[in-house]
C-alpha cells in the first residue's frame, strides 16, 4: 500500500499489485481516500509499529491519526497556532512530535486526545525538522534569529 498526501488537502491511498512485476500500468483507482484536511496535506508518515497507522499534517493547522482499517481519522489535534515543518514517530511509538512554524515543537500520545505537550524550540525565521535518538531523546534542527543555522539535543523528561 502506498500512501500520497496533496496541495488538494487529500490523503489517497493507492494498493500497489505485489505480483513479479511490480507497477506495470498508471495506476488511476484509490483504494482509500481521505479529504478532512481544509487546506493542503503537506505530510505524511507510517507508524512503524502499529499496522495501517498514518499521521498527517496540513496547513489548515491539525495533526491527523488515521486508521487506515477503519478508513477515518480516529484522532485530531487541532490547537495548533501554526502548520508544522516536520513530524516523527518516537522508536517506540508512542509519541508522535511535530515542529511547529513558530519557533514551537509539540508531542502527541496517539492514544490520548487533547495530550498535547509543547515547548519553544529554535527562534529563527526558517522551516525546523526533527529526529530521534531513542525513545526520550530527539534532535532538531533549524535557525537562531540571525537565519543562522543551529542543532539541538532535547530529553523529553526535562522539556520544561
Amino acid at each position: 500500500m502506498l500512501a500520497s498526501s496533496s496541495d488538494d488537502s487529500t490523503i489517497k491511498l493507492w494498493v500497489i499489485d505485489d505480483g513479479e512485476h511490480g507497477i506495470t500500468e498508471h495506476l488511476t483507482d484509490v483504494a482509500l481516500d481521505f479529504d478532512e484536511h481544509a487546506k493542503k496535506c503537506k505530510a505524511i508518515q507510517w507508524h512503524h509499529i502499529a499496522e495501517n497507522v498514518l499521521s498527517s499534517y496540513g496547513e489548515d493547522n491539525t495533526v491527523r491519526i488515521w486508521d487506515v482499517n477503519a478508513g477515518e481519522c480516529n484522532i485530531t489535534f487541532a490547537d495548533l497556532d501554526e502548520p508544522c515543518t516536520a513530524m516523527r514517530w518516537s522508536p517506540n511509538g508512542k509519541l508522535l512530535g511535530v515542529m511547529v512554524r513558530k519557533n514551537t515543537m509539540a508531542f502527541f500520545d496517539p492514544r490520548v486526545n487533547d495530550s498535547c505537550i509543547r515547548a519553544a524550540s529554535h527562534q529563527g525565521p526558517r522551516a525546523q525538522k526533527l529526529a530521534w535518538i531513542d525513545d526520550d531523546t530527539f534532535f532538531t534542527s533549524g535557525f537562531n534569529p540571525s537565519a543562522c543555522r543551529e542543532y539541538a539535543v532535547w530529553d523529553m523528561r526535562s522539556l520544561d
